[in-house]
């Protein structure tokens, strides 16, 4: 059998869950000479939510598998294409390894390699103090330190996931939380961005993470963090990535920051996805405008406080940033958490609806968004309009905001895919006639699945007949409990990581079963925890 093909069968032995592929370099010195290479494809440390912990043994994998790939097997380092990185500490709750970190001869290869990376800077100001931290605090065992090296050394590495920043001091005197600082992940970053190619190292080598095409980021739950920012924007920069996608990115105070890194059309990434998120509009404006061709854009509104709740944007600011993007736009989320954010929309009417906006996006394919943003139809659940109107006001209450379209109006002719959220009785009448004009073949000719999620609260499942004759189409409803929603959006208040973060444990499939039962009525949050 030829080795590419051996290769190929091979490398389905390694997953993020498992490496299968330990076993066979133990059978024979053909398969070993094959099978190496895979065996550091993934590098993932995995380390439980204990805030007094220290990270020891953590630091000390990362020390070896450091020392494995660039001393023992030095050609090895090539071969890694995913690093997960594990959640650690501050530094100054990290102990020193001591003698079960570096040698002296291994901190001159390390040192060695660090200078060798510096000297590929076109900004040589400060090269010496960076270099000389990194060094000192990679001989100590600092992560940071450890990660950030690794970074340089996988110079075939093609994802990267980063973790929620682990606080020991949650909160300190002035208020804020105490997060990671990521120094030295930044200054490789900025070397990564920042290089002269024209400037030759000793050896020579390329850029760091110039391959690097998929990075998952984490913020810190909660509200007022907007440091994650400063450790972030630099990945869009780097040539080749493709997909960006963060969990917990708050952008509501440091828009200012933007220009420091991002300009127009500065950014390869393809593929944006912001989850559990609060994002200003202006901060949204400059990220989306910074990407050249964005092909599929996914936004899951977080929770805010009362106080910042009015400076994250709204649907109609969503979609007019994106505008840049209408033509070229294939895939688009809005899942804006309708629920708990409904109210103070209907304080703006002007600033929900989306529709008209929607419809020139030509090759747009698959569409989620929630009923009141796409139609203007609002739910008309009477526990609510009491919240809203006089008693006597209700029966006469418009169950559309002013100046918005049908729904056969709002939607792009190509599209292919459309699931529609949060929706309660108002939208049936134009839910069928969009169904109507699909089985007579008059429009919308390519769409082959429609999705209707009910509110369980406000829609009487019975009074809901929605037919279609089309043999191509498979139409589907569902009705959703708080709960459910609740699910969708990774609302919880547990110890335990979100649903949607692919940083679980192994073998837990959270992140998967997120994905399979999202937008249905067949999973909590609670259920998915027991499982």
């Amino acid at each position: 059998m030829p080795p590419e093909l051996q290769v190929r069968i091979l490398s389905n032995l390694v997953t993020k869950d498992s490496n299968d592929i330990l076993p066979i370099l133990r059978t024979c010195k053909k398969l070993y000479e094959i099978a190496l290479p895979l065996s550091v494809s993934i590098f993932q440390v995995h380390t439980p939510n204990q805030p007094n912990k220290d990270g020891f043994p953590m630091r000390i994998r990362l020390f070896k598998f450091l020392r494995y790939i660039t001393i023992v097997k030095p050609g090895l380092a090539s071969h890694v294409r995913t690093l997960v990185f594990g959640r650690w500490l501050l530094d100054r709750y990290q102990k020193p390894l001591g003698s079960q970190g570096p040698t002296r001869e291994e901190k001159d290869v390390y040192a060695r390699l660090i200078r060798n990376v510096a000297a590929n800077s076109s900004n040589r100001i400060n090269e010496q103090y960076y270099t000389s931290r990194w060094i000192s605090d990679l001989a100590t065992g600092m992560a940071d330190a450890i990660y950030a090296l690794l970074l340089v050394v996988c110079s075939g590495l093609k994802e990267v996931c980063i973790p929620e920043p682990r606080e020991r001091d949650s909160i300190l005197d002035d208020g804020f939380l105490e997060v990671i600082s990521y120094s030295h992940l930044k200054y490789v970053l900025r070397l990564a961005t920042e290089s002269d190619p024209y400037v030759q190292s000793e050896p020579s080598q390329a850029p760091p993470l110039s391959l690097l095409e998929h990075v998952y980021h984490e913020g810190v739950r909660g509200y007022g963090y907007d440091n994650w920012l400063d450790h972030s924007l630099p990945f869009l920069l780097l040539p080749r990535l493709r997909t960006y996608e963060c969990l917990y990115g708050n952008i509501l105070e440091e828009g200012h920051i933007f220009p420091l890194y991002l300009q127009p059309s500065s950014s390869a990434v393809k593929d944006l996805v912001l989850r559990s998120s609060c994002i200003s509009t202006n901060s949204l404006k400059m990220m989306l405008a910074a990407s050249k061709s964005l092909r599929s854009f996914e936004y899951m509104r977080g929770l805010s406080d009362n106080e910042s709740s009015h400076k994250v944007a709204m649907p109609r600011d969503i979609i007019e940033a994106i505008q840049s993007h209408a033509a070229g736009l294939e895939h688009l989320t809005l899942d804006l958490n309708e629920d708990t954010y409904r109210r103070a929309w209907l304080g703006k009417p002007d600033r929900i609806f989306v529709g008209d906006k929607l419809q020139q996006m030509a090759n747009l394919k698959s569409l989620v968004i929630g009923m009141l943003p796409l139609t203007g139809i609002i739910d008309t659940e009477p526990s609510l309009l009491g919240q809203l109107l006089e008693p006597e006001e209700i029966d006469q209450a418009d169950r559309k905001v002013e100046g918005t379209r049908r729904l056969v109006e709002c939607l792009p002719e190509n599209l292919e895919k459309l699931e529609i959220l949060c929706c309660g009785m108002g939208i049936l009448d134009e839910a069928q006639e969009l169904l109507d004009l699909i089985s007579l073949g008059q429009r919308f000719k390519h769409l082959n699945c429609v999705r209707f999620i009910f509110n369980d609260e406000t829609t009487t499942p019975s009074l809901v007949n929605l037919t279609c004759s089309s043999s191509s189409l498979r139409l589907e409803t569902a009705f959703q409990t708080k709960q459910h929603r609740d699910f969708d959006l990774t609302q919880c208040w547990r110890e335990e990581k979100s649903p949607c973060s692919r940083l679980h444990p192994p073998m837990t499939h959270y992140y998967e079963d997120w994905h399979k039962y999202r937008y249905s009525d067949r999973m909590t949050i609670d259920e998915l925890f027991s499982r």
